[in-house]
């Protein structure tokens, strides 16, 4: 009787940490995959905003996200852009 709690014990262990390994691995496979985003290439013109080109070429509801991603990707320090200035923006986040 004691040897089979004993076996118990530590196969209750075993599966434990084998459950935690698959999670783990399971997590890991679907958060890690690669999403790919279109870019516009635009190069500004006199009058052009970031915003008024954000909102001309992106489908997103939400402008001030794409301005953000837009930024980001085209290591901007603020939403000021010159004529002449080449930018890509998202097309589909």
């Amino acid at each position: 009787m004691k040897s089979n709690l004993k076996f118990l014990k530590y196969f209750s262990i075993f599966l434990g940490i084998a459950l935690l390994i698959f999670a783990l691995f399971f997590n890991f496979s679907f958060t890690n995959k690669h999403t790919y985003i279109d870019y516009q290439r635009v190069v500004v013109r006199e009058g052009d905003t970031l915003w008024s080109l954000v909102k001309k070429l992106s489908n997103e509801i939400n402008t001030q996200i794409v301005v953000e991603e837009t930024i980001k990707f085209n290591n901007l320090n603020n939403t000021y852009i010159q004529p002449g200035q080449v930018i890509y923006i998202p097309l589909d986040l």
